[in-house]
């Protein structure tokens, strides 16, 4: 069927093309399609398809997905780096959650640069541009962040054939800027390690009962203790729900993560470690969960417009930027934002949220527990090949959650 005819009956037109070194190619036009976002009629071409069949194949999926609402058309030049960007995030294989991070990196530190620009069309001196631009900006360590997240986006263009190689691996701002926020890690760790003998802080027994007593906010007061006291991670804590506590066997599963991701709060499937997690709970810790509850009834009382989900410590307050709505998650970095300015009212050691973690670790070993029983309890990955031998059965698990409280009861004495 010639070209003429093609575009007759509605099939769109093919040419064939000739390049200099005498390979043919062939161009294809789609019929007259509604562009999405003008409203008005035109044709969407493709040039340098290497055989007719391909061209014809490239026509029928154009006009099924222009008319399904689905299209990501070419513009001349080809394919921009803000459409690069939007396919790879729509096939990416990595976490939900990093996915989010590259594309809030992009959208906030190079879009407006780059955007709009066809791939294809930029090289590795633009980059070069771009970065020294930035860099004026930005810390080494955030322009790693951008570094990640165009680098990926410059790989899926060169698999989708709309970018010759990774111009972005090319740059030597990529070398100079891992080398400088290496060094200026390793100026803060010495830094760290002169002002504290290179030992993690922890509080004590009587710098916990400090923070708990002092406390105000009763959402956050029972979050602090839930988690010094079975030493969960934030974004554990954060996304439990009452689903996975079973008050009856004293058991808690840990196995959703809220984490604050692309500037949005989202729970992914699995916490860090990559592994559901079983956890025994004391009889304090089951105090704190039932005196939760309770709180909660008091709250959905409070709020005419609480929406329920189910989680053991949602936002059961107000607050005038909140992403969530009342009864919703809370954001993870808000509450570790609000955990520093406690300890810095109470004069409390700066140990961040993770410190609680920590705290109850060390709670544990201070108490006689052993080491693979901790890493057990805390979801920490282990050399199998060392522990090999190592067993930790249910009744040790069970004990060593009550060794926190000992620890931090020693206040009382």
């Amino acid at each position: 069927m010639s070209a003429r005819n093609r575009a007759r009956n509605g099939q769109g037109t093919i040419s064939p093309r000739q390049l200099k070194n005498g390979t043919t190619v062939y161009d294809a036009w789609t019929p007259p399609l509604i562009d999405p976002e003008t409203g008005k009629k035109r044709r969407y071409p493709k040039r340098g398809l290497p055989n007719e069949r391909e061209a014809a194949t490239w026509i029928a999926k154009t006009i099924s997905e222009v008319e399904a609402g689905n299209a990501v058309i070419e513009k001349r030049g080809g394919l921009t780096v803000d459409q690069v960007a939007e396919r790879w995030a729509a096939s990416s294989a990595l976490k939900a959650s990093t996915t989010a991070d590259h594309l809030y990196n992009y959208r906030n530190m190079a879009r407006a640069h780059i955007g709009s620009e066809p791939i294809a069309g930029l090289r590795s001196t633009h980059i070069d541009t771009l970065f020294a631009t930035l860099s004026k900006k930005y810390a080494p360590s955030v322009m790693i962040l951008l570094i990640r997240a165009l680098s990926n986006f410059w790989d899926y263009a060169v698999r989708d054939s709309k970018a010759k190689s990774n111009i972005i691996k090319e740059s030597p701002w990529r070398a100079k800027l891992y080398r400088e926020a290496e060094d200026r890690k390793a100026e803060k760790l010495a830094e760290r390690e002169d002002d504290e003998d290179g030992i993690i802080k922890v509080f004590t027994p009587e710098q916990v009962r400090t923070l708990v007593e002092m406390e105000r906010n009763e959402s956050y007061r029972l979050l602090w203790q839930f988690i010094v006291l079975t030493g969960a991670r934030r974004g554990e804590a954060l996304g439990l729900r009452w689903s996975e506590v079973d008050f009856e066997k004293r058991v808690i599963w840990l196995s959703d993560n809220t984490v604050r991701a692309g500037g949005q709060i989202m729970t992914v499937d699995t916490p860090k470690g990559n592994r559901r997690r079983r956890i025994y709970a004391s009889d304090d810790v089951l105090e704190v969960l039932q005196e939760q509850k309770r709180h909660l009834e008091r709250a959905r009382k409070w709020f005419d417009d609480w929406q329920e989900r189910d989680l053991v410590f949602p936002r059961a307050f107000r607050h005038r930027i909140a992403k969530e709505p009342v009864g919703g998650r809370m954001d993870p970095k808000a509450v570790s934002e609000v955990f520093l300015r406690r300890t810095r009212s109470l004069q409390l050691p700066e140990i961040g949220l993770h410190g609680l973690r920590h705290t109850c670790a060390s709670a544990m070993y201070a108490n006689g527990v052993d080491i693979k029983t901790i890493q057990d309890h805390l979801g920490h990955r282990v050399d199998v090949t060392t522990l090999v031998y190592v067993h930790t059965d249910a009744k040790t698990k069970r004990e060593a959650v009550t060794r926190v409280v000992d620890y931090i009861n020693r206040a009382k004495a």
